[in-house]
């Protein structure tokens, strides 16, 4: 075979290089850009943060008996509880409850004080009610008679409590004046004798709802929320497939792709345990009392077992 004219030779190697550039380059995409890359199965975009409910200790609302101008002796306290248990439950942050876990176990507690409570007899000039300087006179009115608003203010806390005591992580305020409200209404005070009757009038009950509901959306809506402490129990544990079943669900805020961190009890001599983390999980399933989640990363040597704790990553 007769080797070929130096001409012909290079002109077989452009042309063989232009192929080898044609088949391994990228192809050309409209507007210079490159459409997104499809997504990879094996790296899972991360879940939102799981916000479940916070159970809180639900403790009686501060507040001050006072006398109305017919001379009854009127403490809202258990109807001022009422609605701080029913106002909780809506805002779909918090879940009250009545019951303390375990001493060792830490829980938060809830805390209402309506430090200020008056309301005008604006055509007699009469105060009835409350504030942090005392209370109001004391007259002798029967019938109906116009009241408006004076000031109505609240206060509310979230604690959190162990063995050792309390410390306070969020608080907010709620209040309200004649300026903010159309808070114009008319008592009987022949009829109103008990704290029931006064706490129930349709516009009374309106104006402390509305109080208790704006400082307790304000304790919802805060950013600390995400770091008050919240558990589950594992209730099922299957390593070789590494699965769990945790007792939490859609009824207490659970969603399906959410994280969370597993702990296990550590060897201790203290008069609580200890705990440490031995795995990273997500949620595959809520249902309304568990969900079903899958180990993300094992962090211990120690398997997950029934019983463990189940925390907000």
């Amino acid at each position: 075979m007769y080797p070929l004219p130096i001409e012909k030779a290079a002109l077989i190697a452009i042309v063989t290089a232009s192929l080898i550039s044609l088949m391994t380059a990228e192809p050309a995409f409209g507007a210079g850009k490159k459409p997104a890359s499809a997504p990879n199965p094996s790296c899972p975009a991360p879940g939102p943060v799981a916000k479940p409910y916070r159970k809180v200790l639900m403790t009686s609302v501060a507040t001050k008996p006072f006398p109305l101008p017919n001379g009854t002796l009127v403490d809202l306290t258990q109807d001022l509880n009422t609605m701080a248990y029913s106002v909780t439950t809506d805002t779909h942050t918090f879940r009250p409850s009545t019951v303390v876990d375990a001493d060792c176990a830490e829980h938060l507690e809830l805390h209402i004080g309506v430090s200020t409570l008056e309301l005008n007899l604006y055509e007699l000039g009469i105060t009835i009610g409350y504030s942090p300087t005392g209370t109001g006179a004391v007259t002798s009115v029967e019938g109906e008679v116009n009241v408006r608003l004076g000031h109505l203010a609240m206060d509310f806390r979230i604690d959190q409590c162990n063995i050792k005591g309390c410390t306070q992580i969020i608080a907010s305020t709620a209040n309200a004046t004649p300026v903010e409200t159309d808070s114009s209404f008319k008592i009987n005070f022949s009829e109103i004798t008990t704290a029931v009757q006064l706490a129930t009038h349709p516009t009374f009950n309106k104006l402390l709802r509305k109080i208790m509901t704006a400082g307790m959306t304000r304790l919802a809506q805060s950013p600390d929320v995400h770091h008050l402490p919240w558990r589950a129990i594992v209730r099922e544990s299957n390593p070789s497939a590494g699965t769990l079943i945790f007792d939490a669900g859609t009824q207490d805020g659970i969603a399906a792709n959410q994280n969370f961190a597993v702990y296990a009890v550590s060897p201790t001599t203290g008069v609580c345990d200890v705990y440490k983390t031995i795995a990273y999980i997500h949620t595959l399933r809520a249902d309304p009392l568990s969900s079903f989640a899958i180990v993300d990363q094992v962090l211990d040597s120690q398997p997950i077992e029934t019983g463990d704790l189940v925390v907000v990553k």
